[in-house]
């Protein structure tokens, strides 16, 4: 199939969702901007009567806030690509994809959860929520997040999880230089 519809084309909702799936399947490949080139092509067709995959709106919208930074757009996209296809999981990682994009990272990890929920062994997913990283439980629940105590005791809690390597504690230096002189001769 060429990239271009005739009006003919146009008419036949199989060949504007054979494009939508063709620019999908570049987007999948990691040829994004191919892909969004490909399904811009299908918005001028795409009347809503047509049963476009869920997954054609999310990265049509992702695109949109990547290129044209066409944020609230892209995100409203993202969404109906979810509304779509709830099942999906690729369509919330686009959206959550989108968040981040506006540094909306507490809407960003909704959408991942929220995906996951649909699909708990998302590779998409997992992988997404572990570069963004997940943020513990306040030590003292019932404080807010913000609180001096519960910042204060979350930094200790994460150094004590967290050792830093290469430092090393008084004892372990001790014990690696051997005994010191105490000063007298015997």
């Amino acid at each position: 199939m060429s990239g271009d519809m005739t009006e003919n084309q146009a008419a036949d909702p199989v060949r504007v969702r054979q494009l939508a799936e063709r620019g999908v399947a570049l987007c999948r490949e990691g040829k994004l901007t191919e892909g969004y080139e490909v399904l811009k092509k299908v918005v001028p067709y795409d009347d809503g009567t047509k049963e476009l995959p869920g997954v054609y709106y999310s990265y049509l919208g992702y695109c949109l806030a990547v290129y044209e930074s066409r944020y609230n757009e892209g995100i409203k996209l993202c969404q109906a690509g979810v509304d779509r296809e709830f099942y999906q999981a690729e369509t919330y990682w686009n959206l959550a994809r989108t968040y981040l994009l506006l540094d909306s990272r507490r809407k960003a990890s909704d959408a991942i959860k929220r995906g996951l929920r649909v699909d708990p062994n998302s590779a998409l997913l997992r992988s997404l929520r572990k570069s963004i990283g997940a943020r513990k439980r306040p030590v003292i629940p019932w404080l807010a997040r913000g609180n001096w105590l519960n910042r204060m005791l979350g930094k200790a809690r994460h150094d004590w999880n967290n050792p830093k390597i290469g430092e090393q504690s008084d004892e372990d230096q001790a014990i690696e230089s051997g005994p010191q002189p105490t000063g007298r001769h015997p």
